[in-house]
């Protein structure tokens, strides 16, 4: 029987964990940011454009996996990363990251196909994405690096440098969105 007791919970929904090892406490908590994006109707064609690319690059490394069964990110890389490059039109950091989002699927559950929906969530991290300031971001696209107005949520204030790590851009009801953490 173990004397490991549970976590408490804080107010604001993060967790206080103990460290075994080290015998100390953490405090964890992670908010994330909603940013809308207010494209015009060429950028809105090439964020759609990248959405399909993306994730049909996607399905493509995935039937790779599941045909295969590859061992890790960097072998399914040797094998499909050209591939991707010259077959979907995708930069080199977005081809990278569509074969990390099929490997991160594959960690669950390796016994079945994992297809991918044409709008599913693209990964962008600080080579593929960045702020100019509160109003614009630049982000990379299979037509380039574009610059699209965005608005974000009123009560936020947490300045850009202090979005840590990746962002996700989403498309919701015919909208997008960057979801981040901070």
């Amino acid at each position: 029987m173990s004397s490991r007791k549970e976590a408490p919970i804080l107010q604001d929904g993060g967790e206080l964990r103990l460290n075994p090892i080290l015998n100390y406490h953490i405090n964890i908590v992670i908010k994330t940011i909603q940013i809308k994006l207010l494209p015009d109707e060429r950028q809105k064609e090439a964020l759609i454009e990248t959405f399909a690319r993306f994730n049909d690059a996607c399905n493509f490394a995935s039937r790779i996996v599941f045909e295969r069964n590859p061992d890790n990110k960097i072998f399914l890389q040797k094998i499909v990363y050209s591939e991707i490059r010259e077959k979907f039109g995708l930069a080199a950091q977005l081809a990278i990251r569509a074969i990390a989002k099929v490997v991160e699927t594959y960690k669950a559950d390796k016994t079945s196909f994992h297809g991918f929906r044409d709008f599913g969530s693209i990964v962008y991290d600080q080579r593929t994405l960045s702020f100019k300031g509160m109003d614009r971001v630049s982000i990379s696209t299979t037509n380039g690096r574009i610059r699209i107005p965005i608005t974000i949520e009123k009560y936020c204030e947490t300045p850009f440098e202090r979005i840590r790590g990746q962002c996700d851009l989403v498309r919701k009801n015919k909208m997008f969105y960057l979801h981040g953490c901070r």
